[in-house]
């Protein structure tokens, strides 16, 4: 309330102090403010939508004088989306799910209808055709359950029936847990329950009565239960849960996300039959986080699975205990499977002991959570993936910076960022999401050799959770790192949660890096063709990449201008956008040149930021391999004007002609230094008229260690004739763009052209570009001299 009063008076005093431009943007930030006020207190939301109205007023008529007087530069204000009323947004939006509403559980308890309680979950296909009726049960909610005694029945969530093992076996473990447990469901003085799931965001009510579906013949629960019936709570949670997610005919899940709407803890899924699994590591990860209490897990089978190993496909198996043979040194699992009884008679027994080494060659993942009350620092963050109308990618995009500071006592320092996509309707297509954090840092030589490699981000995932873990540097004490949360094809705006927790040192949001669109933005569109699919730096074609000349103006208020560069394609294409010192195209990156870059290449979308001087600069756009193929859009946003253009391709308005060569044991002949120059291979080039020449000499595969050159000659019949070049690419070189001439003007006639290495027996293909301003010009090998 009083953030918004103040920054109301502050407008105030800017706009009689004539600065204008601090004005209007305090003005909007106010009508901003007042506007949450009254939509956060509905008893006074005239009051404060009153005030919203004046400070909007007010920026209004600044924006009109602004625009009759030309001395006054009013900046449109960017929006913020760390801003508690844009927050607060996300959150309400988040609050309906399949058409009915589920409000936070810090709102008032009559915030939700009643009515709403009788509304209940759609049967399933399997509890329709045993002709399931809602009933009371037994009116006694003891909450003593033991892990072995939850069983999934009818439906078909064995995700969630083994999430609710793991936990009741963890609060065993940690008996402060159980109250966790059991705070999910309260009974209200109307015989209601009122059960606390973590949904969107944040901790929401969702109101369900106690009737649950019964076998009309033999009186037993057709939902998931505990051992002795009259203990209900399980069965009211999955309920509850149920219905928040469209019925008990419930397509399944996995268990990270089960618990995570049960305890709010972060899922993470680590694929087993990955190449990348490490079993060592693995089991010491899972382990040791099982005994200190810092996580839970289960295994999930794959749709197929060796009939020898008894394990049912596309299931949930939980995981309640670890042990390794101290004699032996093998490793075990204890796990239980509640889709079977209690009875041993009745069939297989529901626990089993496995073999890690087996688990690993059976199972098709493991879903992991984290207690996110192990965590000393915790940071949240919602907001909204825009609707992208942009016809090349519908990938959405939205970036925050997250700092950290480091003592240097502090031990193996890594943050556990976590994405949470926002569930609206849980029957819709789920859109792919993916996690992208990059260590953000000067242009050094490690970050040069970060365009050359393809991002270690995971793709896009179906999942509405993705994590990936941030490890700051060795000998870093503080720093930054870049957070993209990318979305896939939404044709609305969807909400997200951006968490990071750490047990080392201290991390925040850079709120001000973090900030919505600059007020200066340019959107291009293209595309990476059979001519322009250059790939990463390291590739002779690199320079074909599309290209564009940056000319930033000098800012009134200050010397360097915020700049944000964002590419997008479609998810398959590894990306990276690059901005380097230049007047022109630009042929080879070199490390003093370059301004800011986007990192390791990256799927789908590829971002870069950072404080550029005015001056003139050129930004390039590469997928990781060449000849990677797809259209693009770049969007270049700036906090003041510039200008940018396309830059044609070496040789436009020219003719290309190419030909193929190949340095063997008999022409191999090196520089003019080594006295047998002329005995390197020799093109002889004839054109008619005169024209325009100009040639680039390529290696397939640049080394560093093979230097080259090429240059043109007249005609001569010994080597002792051997005149001055008309034109040479000079030095020998060893960049990947390779060699080339400077153009230049020949007359009528025939021309000999020589590709030489500088070291003589360098045996290697080579590639000549022969640029000319007349089409008909003839190219071929002459015998040697």
């Amino acid at each position: 309330m009083r953030d918004a009063q103040d920054t109301y008076s502050k407008a105030v005093k800017s706009e009689l102090a004539q600065n204008y431009d601090t004005a209007f943007r305090l003005y909007t930030e106010a009508t901003e403010l007042f506007l949450h006020l009254a939509r956060s207190h509905p008893t006074q939301a005239e009051k404060w939508r009153t005030s919203a109205g004046r400070a909007l007023e007010r920026a209004e008529k600044l924006k009109q004088f602004a625009s009759a007087q030309k001395a006054v530069h009013l900046t449109p204000p960017a929006a913020n989306s760390f801003a508690d009323s844009r927050q607060s947004l996300v959150l309400q939006k988040g609050a309906t799910v399949n058409g009915l509403s589920y409000p936070l559980w810090s709102d008032p308890q009559n915030s939700l209808p009643s009515k709403q309680a009788g509304v209940q979950p759609q049967l399933s296909h399997a509890q329709i055709d045993a002709k399931a009726e809602w009933r009371l049960p037994p009116a006694d909610h003891n909450p003593r359950v033991l892990p072995d005694e939850i069983t999934q029945q009818l439906v078909t969530d064995c995700s969630v029936s083994a999430s609710l093992t793991v936990l009741l076996r963890y609060s065993q473990q940690f008996p402060r847990f159980k109250e966790t447990l059991l705070n999910l469901v309260h009974h209200d003085s109307e015989a209601l329950c009122h059960v606390k799931l973590f949904l969107n965001g944040a901790w929401r009510r969702v109101l369900v009565d106690d009737n649950l579906p019964y076998d009309p013949q033999t009186g037993q629960l057709l939902c998931m239960m505990s051992g002795d019936r009259r203990w209900t709570w399980p069965s009211i949670v999955e309920k509850a849960y149920m219905k928040l997610l469209g019925g008990y005919n419930f397509p399944g899940s996995d268990s990270g996300t089960d618990i995570h709407a049960l305890c709010g803890w972060v899922p993470e899924y680590i694929p087993i039959n990955s190449r990348l699994l490490e079993g060592e590591k693995t089991w010491n990860l899972i382990s040791e986080g099982m005994f200190s209490g810092k996580l839970v897990f289960t295994l999930g089978t794959g749709p197929k699975v060796p009939l020898d190993a008894e394990l049912l496909p596309s299931h949930c198996y939980a995981v309640t205990d670890l042990q390794e043979d101290e004699d032996s040194g093998v490793r075990y699992l204890s796990m239980v499977d509640t889709s079977l009884g209690q009875s041993a008679a009745a069939g297989p027994s529901r626990h089993r002991q496995m073999e890690w080494s087996t688990a690993l060659g059976v199972f098709e993942g493991l879903y992991l959570s984290w207690n996110v009350d192990r965590f000393k620092h915790c940071l949240k963050h919602n907001s909204l993936w825009k609707v992208n109308t942009n016809h090349v990618s519908d990938a959405s995009v939205h970036q925050v910076f997250l700092t950290f500071k480091l003592e240097p006592t502090d031990d193996k320092p890594e943050i556990l960022i976590h994405l949470n996509r926002h569930i609206y309707d849980s029957a819709a297509f789920s859109r792919y999401i993916a996690l992208n954090v990059q260590f953000q840092d000067e242009i050094t030589d490690s970050g040069l050799h970060l365009i050359g490699i393809p991002s270690s981000v995971e793709s896009y995932t179906s999942s509405s959770h993705v994590v990936a873990r941030a490890v700051v540097p060795t000998g870093m004490l503080e720093g930054r790192f870049s957070i993209l949360s990318l979305c896939d094809g939404i044709e609305d705006a969807v909400g997200f949660t951006l968490s990071a927790y750490t047990n080392s040192g201290t991390i925040a949001w850079d709120e001000v890096g973090g900030r919505g669109a600059l007020p200066c933005s340019r959107k291009l569109e293209g595309a990476f063709t059979s001519k322009t699919a250059g790939g990463n730096a390291q590739c002779p074609t690199f320079m074909t990449n599309p290209q564009y000349k940056l000319n930033v103006h000098p800012a009134q208020s200050r010397s360097k201008t915020q700049m944000v560069f964002t590419l997008k394609a479609a998810r398959e294409l590894p990306l990276n956008v690059t901005v380097a010192r230049s007047d022109g195209r630009v042929f080879d990156l070199a490390r003093k040149d370059i301004m800011v870059h986007s990192g390791a290449y990256s799927y789908g979308v590829a971002r870069a930021s950072g404080e550029i001087p005015p001056g003139a600069y050129t930004l390039v756009v590469s997928t990781f391999e060449a000849q990677q193929k797809g259209e693009f859009s770049l969007v270049v946003e700036g906090s003041h004007p510039f200008e940018i253009e396309n830059i044609a391709q070496e040789g436009a308005g020219l003719y290309t002609h190419t030909t193929k060569g190949l340095w063997d044991e008999l022409n191999a002949m090196g520089g003019p230094s080594f006295q047998q120059y002329t005995l390197n291979p020799i093109y002889e080039v004839s054109i008619a008229t005169a024209a325009q020449i100009k040639i680039r000499l390529q290696l397939p595969n640049p080394s560093p260690t093979t230097y080259i050159n090429v240059s043109i000659y007249r005609p001569f019949h010994t080597a002792s004739a051997l005149g001055e070049p008309l034109a040479s690419s000079g030095t020998y070189v060893n960049t990947s763009s390779g060699a080339v001439t400077t153009q230049t003007q020949l007359a009528a006639g025939t021309y000999w052209i020589i590709p030489s290495t500088f070291t003589p027996g360098t045996l290697e293909a080579f590639k000549l570009l022969v640029y000319s301003s007349i089409r008909d010009v003839g190219i071929q090998l002459r015998d040697p001299l």
